[in-house]
């Protein structure tokens, strides 16, 4: 993916993101004003420059500048009649579940279920809290909304977990995210919420309340 030109890619940029945290297809911000460029031209002569895995920086596409972009298919939509240019047409694969559009995305927050406030934990520990959590809004929220990692006093904010559930208008389900503990002493984790359509959002009615985990790192 290196030394041809620089990848235009979906990721919008942040200059605070990390990439080191994830081995596999690292997520971006969930919204921004410009894209990601990763690596670098065949010209470049620094071998950093022009490595594709550590070089991010953002792009302003109506701006000319020297890069591309490279299209993708999965490897089971590969056989040898579309290798050989068949006429037949090549099914498009869907974008994903398309966001409700009339309604509002609202979260409230019930109990936490595990890891409660306070809870003494080990540096490293790999920790999965769960809290349960209402649909106050009218959007129905699916699986792949995200609680987003906010707090930038830590490695890594932009870090992104799916609900991996449903919750209907009106309905309560526990929520659960897995990672390792990182901190000194009291730690607390902010994080938010993401619809669909990628905008980040708060806790509550009013959606400004603050959404965190917190605990003793012994």
């Amino acid at each position: 993916m290196s030394d041809n030109v620089s990848e235009w890619v979906n990721d919008f940029f942040s200059p605070t993101f990390t990439t080191a945290t994830e081995y596999q297809n690292p997520q971006g911000p969930v919204s921004g004003a410009m894209r990601t460029v990763k690596g670098g031209a065949a010209t470049n002569q620094d071998p950093e420059i022009a490595s594709f895995v550590f070089n991010r920086w953002s792009a302003d596409p109506i701006r000319p500048q020297d890069y591309g972009f490279r299209c993708a298919v999965s490897d089971s939509d590969q056989i040898q009649e579309k290798a050989d240019g068949s006429e037949k047409p090549v099914p498009i694969s869907p974008l994903g579940t398309i966001p409700e559009t009339g309604c509002e995305n609202r979260i409230g927050f019930v109990a936490d279920i595990t890891i409660p406030d306070g809870t003494p934990v080990h540096a490293n520990e790999i920790i999965t809290k769960t809290w349960r959590l209402k649909n106050i809004g009218t959007c129905t929220i699916t699986k792949n909304y995200k609680i987003v990692w906010a707090d930038t006093t830590f490695v890594n904010p932009q870090k992104l977990f799916d609900f991996n559930t449903e919750i209907l208008p009106g309905e309560e389900k526990e929520v659960s995210i897995t990672f390792p503990v990182i901190g000194n002493g009291k730690t607390r984790i902010n994080f938010k919420f993401a619809g669909l359509d990628g905008v980040p959002f708060q806790l509550g009615e009013r959606g400004r309340g603050a959404f965190w985990i917190e605990y003793v790192i012994q």
